[in-house]
């Protein structure tokens, strides 16, 4: 479990104690309620056009040259982005950071903390960023959720799950949560595998996609 996790679980104990003394004869007051948090990954925004995600300066921790590559065009593809049949037909477009040095066109490595990941991927829906997936080892992982605290405070939800991988073998991950009325970030630790993803994805961007998707494929006509 990591250390950040069992923080903000001693945290919440510690509040849930000072709670009633500090605030049972506390008047309710009026707030004016708060624009959204618009989660995002190094300067990618959820809700972003994909040509702002094309100008945004290339963190990359590779010395070779890097572009970002994207499945809606013919560079992008040998590149290596590539979307499924159905992400096309709804106009989904899958994006990730890819070497570009001669015949090189691998993953490029994207700096988290004092390591790196190579599996980040930005798809968009409409023109717009909805979600970003980011799997990364386990030092990668423990700094990227310190990331997270740091810059948006600490979790709406944590808790530990119990699953069951492909083999029948049972364990436990951590599963922490950020979210608001539009978006979310979720950060997921499976122990089995010693590393983690977080997941940032907005709601409305895909309820949108998922009426388009299942208005091609609808349910009545899978079977």
């Amino acid at each position: 479990m990591s250390k950040t996790f069992m923080r903000w679980i001693f945290r919440i104990a510690s509040i849930s104690i000072l709670l009633p003394a500090s605030f049972s004869n506390a008047a309710p007051r009026a707030t004016a309620p708060k624009a959204p948090v618009i989660y995002g990954f190094k300067g990618a925004q959820l809700g972003m056009s994909l040509q702002d995600l094309y100008n945004l300066p290339i963190e990359v921790a590779d010395t070779k040259p890097a572009s970002l590559a994207c499945s809606n065009t013919q560079e992008g593809r040998r590149q290596g982005a590539i979307s499924s049949i159905e992400e096309d037909e709804i106009g989904i477009v899958v994006c990730q950071y890819r070497l570009n040095a001669g015949s090189d066109t691998s993953r490029a490595t994207i700096r988290i903390g004092r390591g790196y990941t190579d599996n980040v991927n930005f798809r968009f829906y409409d023109g717009q960023l909805f979600k970003i997936y980011i799997e990364a080892g386990k030092r990668e992982y423990d700094e990227a959720v310190d990331g997270l605290v740091a810059k948006y405070g600490d979790p709406d939800l944590a808790r530990v799950e119990e699953a069951e991988s492909t083999n029948g073998q049972t364990f436990s991950h951590e599963i922490m949560t950020w979210e608001n009325s539009s978006n979310s970030v979720v950060a997921s630790e499976p122990w089995v595998f010693g590393g983690g993803s977080v997941i940032f994805r907005d709601y409305l961007i895909e309820r949108k996609m998922k009426l388009d998707l299942n208005s091609k494929y609808p349910s009545d006509k899978k079977m």
